[in-house]
C-alpha cells in the first residue's frame, strides 16, 4: 500500500481499530480522540474487528474486513486499542506505522500465545501506549524496556460538580458495563444491605448488560426475582455526566482496573468514592476513597456506611478535589499528547527509525495505596 510521504504541514489520516461497538474505556478514549484530533490536523476513522453487522467473527473474516478497510481508508497511521485489535492491526497493516494502546485490566500477556505474537510483531510496532504506570510495568516485565509511553485517559470536559448538592434522598451511582470484572453481584448485595440500614437510600447502576456474561445474567435475574424498589438497573445512561451530578456517592465494585476512568470522572463530578482496595491503589494519592476487599459484601456495606454516616462532610471534601482532578487528567492534554505521538511515530517511520524508547510517564499524579477514608 503506497502512502504519501510525510509532510508535517498536511492533514494526516488515522485509522482507529477497536474490537466491537460497545461502552468501555477504550471506546470512550477513541471517541474523545476522534473529536479532539481533527482540529489538530488529524482526520480519524474508527473501525471494528467485529462490527454489529458482521456475518462472521472468524480470524479470516476479521482479516478480510480489515484489509478492505485499510484499502479504503489508506491511513498514515493505525491506532489500535486492546489486545485483539493490537494483534490484527500489525498482522494486516504492513508498511503502515502501528501504535498499540493497552487497555485491559486483566493480565493479557500471561497468555503464552499472546506473548509469542507480541515478540514476533515487535518490529511492526511503532509505539506501545499504556494507560497507567502499573500497566506499563507489567508490559516491561514480559518484554523488557521497549517503546512504552504512559498516557492516562483524559476526563471529558462535561464532568464537573453540580452547582449545588442534589436535594432529596441520598443517591448512590455506578456507571459501567455489567460484566464479571465489575462484580455487579457484590454491588447488588451490598446495596440491598445498605438500603436496609439507610431508609431513604437510592442506588442506580447505569450501564448495559451482556447476555453472554454470567455475572450480568446472575445479577439481573436476582434483581427481578427479589426486586428492591430503591435499587435500579436502567441500562446505559443517555448522559453519564448528568447522572453523576444527580448523585451523592460513587460505588464501584470492580476487582481490578487498568486506569479507573469512571472513578476519575466521578471525582471530577465531586462525588465521594467507595471502591475495592485494588482499584484504589490506581487512584491519585491525593484522592481519598473508602475501600473494601474485593468480593466482600460485608466490607463493602461498611465502606458505604462510613461515607453515608457523614455524607455532607464527605461530599464537600470530594467537591474540593474536583478541580485538581480535572486539571491533572485534562482531555486536552491527553489528545495533544496523542497528536504528538502520532506525528512523531510517522516521522520516524519515514526516516526508517523505530519508535521512541521508553520515555517514562505522562501521568501528572503519583499513585500509591490509599488508606480507608
Amino acid at each position: 500500500m503506497t502512502r504519501p510521504s510525510y509532510d508535517p504541514g498536511r492533514r494526516l489520516q488515522v485509522l482507529q481499530l477497536l474490537l466491537s461497538p460497545r461502552i468501555g474505556g477504550a471506546e470512550t478514549l477513541a471517541s474523545m480522540l476522534g473529536d479532539g484530533l481533527r482540529p489538530r490536523g488529524i482526520d480519524v476513522r474508527t473501525a471494528y474487528l467485529d462490527p454489529r453487522d458482521a456475518a462472521s467473527t472468524t480470524r479470516l473474516a476479521r482479516i478480510s474486513r480489515l484489509r478492505t478497510t485499510l484499502a479504503e481508508a489508506r491511513p498514515d497511521v493505525v491506532l489500535s486499542h486492546s489486545a485483539l485489535p493490537n494483534l490484527y492491526s500489525r498482522i494486516v497493516a504492513r508498511g503502515i506505522p502501528c501504535i498499540t494502546v493497552l487497555h485491559s485490566a486483566t493480565h493479557d500477556f500471561d497468555d503464552l500465545k499472546l506473548r509469542i505474537f507480541e515478540r514476533l510483531l515487535s518490529p511492526r510496532t511503532s509505539l506501545v501506549i499504556a494507560v497507567s504506570e502499573h500497566q506499563a510495568a507489567e508490559y516491561r516485565s514480559h518484554f523488557g524496556r521497549r517503546r512504552v509511553v504512559v498516557v492516562p485517559n483524559g476526563i471529558r470536559d462535561e464532568f464537573f460538580p453540580a452547582s449545588v448538592p442534589p436535594e432529596g434522598a441520598p443517591r448512590i451511582v455506578c456507571a459501567a458495563r455489567l460484566t464479571a470484572q465489575k462484580d455487579p453481584v457484590t454491588w447488588l448485595a451490598a446495596c440491598r444491605k445498605a438500603t436496609e440500614l439507610h431508609s431513604r437510600l437510592e442506588c442506580t447502576w447505569w450501564g448495559p448488560g451482556d447476555d453472554s456474561d454470567a455475572a450480568a445474567r446472575e445479577v439481573l435475574t436476582s434483581h427481578i426475582a427479589a426486586p428492591n424498589q430503591r435499587i435500579h438497573f436502567p441500562g446505559a445512561a443517555g448522559d453519564v455526566a448528568e447522572a453523576m451530578r444527580g448523585a451523592h456517592v460513587y460505588f464501584h465494585t470492580a476487582t481490578r482496573e487498568a486506569h479507573p476512568i469512571a472513578l476519575l470522572e466521578a471525582a471530577a463530578s465531586g462525588l465521594p468514592i467507595v471502591c475495592t482496595k485494588a482499584v484504589a491503589d490506581t487512584l491519585p494519592t491525593n484522592l481519598p476513597a473508602a475501600t473494601f476487599s474485593a468480593g466482600s459484601v460485608m466490607e463493602a456495606t461498611q465502606a458505604l456506611g462510613r461515607i453515608l454516616d457523614r455524607l455532607p462532610e464527605a461530599y464537600a471534601e470530594a467537591r474540593s478535589k474536583s478541580l485538581d482532578v480535572r486539571r491533572s487528567f485534562s482531555s486536552t492534554e491527553c489528545v495533544q499528547t496523542y497528536a504528538h505521538l502520532i506525528r512523531s511515530s510517522l516521522a520516524q517511520s519515514e526516516n526508517g527509525e523505530l519508535g521512541p524508547q521508553d520515555q517514562g510517564s505522562q501521568a501528572p499524579l503519583e499513585t500509591r495505596p490509599i488508606a480507608d477514608g
